[in-house]
């Protein structure tokens, strides 16, 4: 279980990254995925496919939220979250709280 979170932060935030650089691509996420999958180092194979598409599929609604609210502030450079493993978020979106108040930080 540990390793599917590791693998879908690992897509999460490599979808990221892709997305908000300096020759960032359209967030279209059929394309984006067949872009990020593929290049994702061996170890991420042991997670389901289902689990990394959710992942990519959260980082490029998480990209677009924030280059729509920048746009409305006015900003210059997008500032999105990621995920880390003190700050983790669920595929639903929900906090990972195991009995204390959660610590994460809404992506939208």
């Amino acid at each position: 279980m540990r390793r599917w979170f590791g693998a879908a932060r690992y897509a999460y935030n490599q979808t990221v990254e892709l997305l908000t650089g300096e020759d960032a691509l359209p967030a279209v996420k059929t394309q984006i995925r067949d872009i990020v999958l593929p290049a994702l180092p061996s170890w991420h194979r042991s997670a389901p496919r289902e689990v990394l598409v959710g992942a990519v599929f959260d980082a490029c609604r998480a990209v677009s939220a924030a280059k729509k609210r920048n746009a409305e502030l006015a900003r210059d450079s997008p500032k999105v979250i990621v995920r880390t493993r003190t700050s983790p978020v669920c595929a639903s979106g929900r906090a990972k709280t195991r009995g204390r108040p959660s610590r994460c930080r809404p992506t939208a």
